[in-house]
């Protein structure tokens, strides 16, 4: 198919002069060629704008024809990839089909080991939990138990303070659970023998029986510990050492436990 280019398309007049030319002196024309001339050229302009215009209308009828060329040849092209892409995914789907049990039973051995190692991570995960959990619990049981201890013997000494029959208590149950023989001392902070025992002395009445006993003061001790001390052995009935021995009682108890 080829274009033509209107814009290509033109008329060019030339005048050439002969200067070594004698031309004859032509007749003036008469009013009825001078006529003639005119409905001549007339036509001729009108020749060539209808040779115009239907080149215009052939060069739009091409464009045309070659606009539906190229949408026909659009639309094979858009055939012809589909039907490849069908012909593609048949391929595949055939593939798949005959690959499908083995590709199940290769998938099925691998999610089970995959599975496996995922439970063993986890039960790895969980002994480690749970041994963390036991520790850190251990842990959290001391310092309670401590913080317990430490609290029950503030509140008893702010009641020592407040009750001086609270002391006198304590020293009658000691008394009352040791072997009592012969000279009995008991032996106290210097601010409890200040306060209680001044004289040196005191006398208890445990049960049926008036025990009469000597008191020491000891530097080294501190309110609220107090040691009892006979020919039979000693105890100690001290706040402090009491609430020692409940505390490493229930130490032990929840060790044996575990």
């Amino acid at each position: 198919m080829f274009r033509i280019d209107r814009n290509m398309v033109y008329f060019e007049r030339k005048e050439s002069v002969y200067t070594n030319l004698v031309q004859a002196p032509r007749p003036e024309p008469q009013a009825g060629e001078k006529r003639q001339d005119e409905i001549a050229l007339q036509k001729s302009r009108e020749a060539l704008k209808k040779a115009q215009t239907e080149l215009q209308q052939m060069e739009f009828e091409a464009m045309e024809k070659a606009s539906g060329i190229v949408s026909r040849a659009e639309k094979q092209a858009d055939g012809i990839l589909e039907k490849a892409r069908d012909d593609a995914r048949g391929v595949l789907d055939n593939a798949r089909e005959t690959g499908y049990a083995e590709g199940l039973r290769k998938a099925d051995e691998k999610i089970e080991v995959s599975c496996r190692k995922k439970t063993d991570s986890l039960q790895f995960l969980i002994t480690k939990i749970e041994q963390a959990r036991a520790s850190e619990l251990d842990g959290l049981e001391g310092e309670i138990l401590s913080l317990v201890m430490e609290t029950a013997k503030k509140v008893i000494n702010i009641q020592l303070e407040k009750d001086d029959k609270l002391f006198e208590g304590l020293i009658k149950n000691a008394l009352a659970q040791m072997k009592r023989e012969g000279k009995i001392v008991i032996r106290v902070s210097q601010e409890d023998y200040k306060r209680y025992f001044p004289a040196g002395s005191a006398e208890f009445a445990v049960g049926s029986d008036r025990i009469v006993t000597a008191v020491a003061e000891e530097p080294l001790f501190r309110p609220g510990d107090c040691v009892i001390e006979s020919e039979g052995g000693s105890v100690d009935a001290g706040i402090s050492s009491q609430l020692k021995y409940i505390e490493l009682a229930f130490r032990s108890e929840k060790g044996g436990e575990r």
